[in-house]
C-alpha cells in the first residue's frame, strides 16, 4: 500500500511544490520567502534574474564570454565537462528533483520491468526527448 498509494501522493505533492518554487524564482523572486531570507537562500543561486550567469564564464563586467562562434562559453568541471545546469542555479536544481521524482512516481506503477529498469528507460527516454528538443528542434542545431 506504501508504494502503490502513499509514496506516489508524497512525490506528486512535492512536484506540485516545486513547480511552484519554480514559478516563483523565475517570475516573482523580489519579495518572496526566498527573498527574504537571502542567509538561507543566496541570490547568487537563487534568484534566477542573476543565477543563470553561474552557468557561463563571464567577462570583468559579469556578461557571459562569447567564442569565436558568438557562443557563451560554459564554466567546466575539471577543465573539460560542462557543469550540468542542476548544478548551477536554484531553478535548475529544482526542475531536476521535479522530474526525478515525476520519473520514481511513474516507475513505481508502470508495469513493465521492475523499479530499476523502468527508471533507467523513463530516464533514458527524457534525457533523450530534451536533448533533441532542445537541440535540434528548437534552437536548430545551434548551441
Amino acid at each position: 500500500m506504501f508504494f502503490e498509494i502513499i509514496l506516489p501522493i508524497i512525490l506528486f505533492s512535492l512536484i506540485v511544490i516545486f513547480d511552484a518554487a519554480k514559478d516563483v524564482l523565475k517570475s516573482r523572486f523580489g519579495g518572496s520567502f526566498f527573498d527574504t531570507h537571502p542567509k538561507l537562500f543566496p541570490p547568487k543561486f537563487w534568484d534566477a534574474a542573476i543565477s543563470w550567469k553561474n552557468k557561463w564564464v563571464l567577462d570583468e563586467d559579469g556578461n557571459p564570454k562569447l567564442d569565436k562562434d558568438g557562443n557563451r562559453i560554459p564554466k567546466k568541471w575539471f577543465g573539460f565537462l560542462d557543469i550540468p545546469d542542476a548544478f548551477t542555479d536554484a531553478w535548475h536544481l529544482i526542475k531536476f528533483f521535479l522530474w526525478l521524482f515525476l520519473i520514481i512516481m511513474t516507475a513505481i506503477n508502470l508495469p513493465l520491468f521492475g523499479f530499476i529498469l523502468n527508471f533507467l528507460i523513463l530516464s533514458g527516454i527524457y534525457l533523450f526527448f530534451w536533448w533533441l528538443s532542445y537541440n535540434v528542434w528548437f534552437l536548430g542545431g545551434k548551441q
